[in-house]
């Protein structure tokens, strides 16, 4: 079953621990309260043993040294459950060895030229990690290049950036991704301006960003010259562009 569309999908976790924290707190006292009772046997032997031999009371000696040794084994025993729960907890959680996803299936079934199940394959394994980006953006690479749907390519580059965790690094590649998109692909310039402007504020001082400059004062342009009564900016922008287009060229850096 895939995850609901425009949902990231829940994430699953199975983990060692008792369901509520009051009934892990009922589970540490019984242990250390165990441990009391074995504590205040062994101290009342050597309380005995030390008050005899030095002239005490050995009654004293039993009470005394029962229960020292049974506060000290109560304290003790408590201290070492809860480190031990707290240590199984991190394990469980991931904590202390990262999940690395293994996407040699999907990438076995795109090997096979079935990029649909491919897809499901992908969309699986966000139900373990909805936030890892990168099956968001392996899927919207195979709805653009291999199955030609441009809009679903567009929903998954958003959704890589909107519902996962993105690196500047990544955020920067899945912007140019959507403005390629946009300008080519699609064919609607006017909706790679905001993705322009936000490369441009994201990452200045970038060579992405300097040419975002240039692409954005350039459509900065023709809608201006719209609202003038000219083409619209798609008009303007697919002819300037087209005969590069014709020649295989982008005439973007994007």
């Amino acid at each position: 079953m895939s995850p609901p569309h425009h949902q990231a999908p829940q994430r699953r976790r199975y983990r060692w621990r008792p369901e509520t924290k009051p009934e892990r707190d009922v589970m540490v006292q019984i242990t250390a309260l165990m441990s009391a009772f074995g504590g205040f046997f062994f101290g009342s032997i050597v309380g005995m043993t030390l008050a005899y031999r030095f002239g005490f009371s050995t009654g004293l000696g039993f009470l005394t040294g029962g229960a020292v040794a049974a506060y000290a084994s109560f304290l003790i025993a408590k201290r070492v459950v809860q480190g031990t729960g707290r240590a199984i907890e991190k394990l469980s959680d991931g904590a202390t060895t990262p999940h690395t996803p293994d996407y040699s299936f999907p990438e076995s079934l795109v090997m096979q030229g079935d990029f649909t199940k491919a897809i499901e394959a992908y969309e699986e394994l966000l139900w373990a990690s909805p936030d890892a980006p990168d099956p968001y953006v392996r899927i919207a690479r195979l709805y653009r290049d291999k199955l030609n749907q441009a809009e679903e390519a567009e929903d998954w580059f958003q959704r890589a950036r909107d519902q996962a965790s993105v690196t500047a690094g990544l955020d920067l590649l899945i912007t140019q991704e959507l403005i390629e998109l946009y300008l080519h692909s699609l064919g609607e310039p006017r909706k790679a301006i905001p993705e322009l402007a936000h490369l441009c504020r994201a990452h200045p001082g970038t060579p992405a960003a300097h040419a975002a400059e240039q692409e954005l004062q350039e459509l900065r342009e023709m809608l201006a010259r719209e609202a003038e009564g000219d083409e619209s900016v798609t008009e303007q922008y697919l002819k300037k562009h087209a005969p590069r287009r014709k020649a295989g060229e982008n005439g973007s850096p994007f």
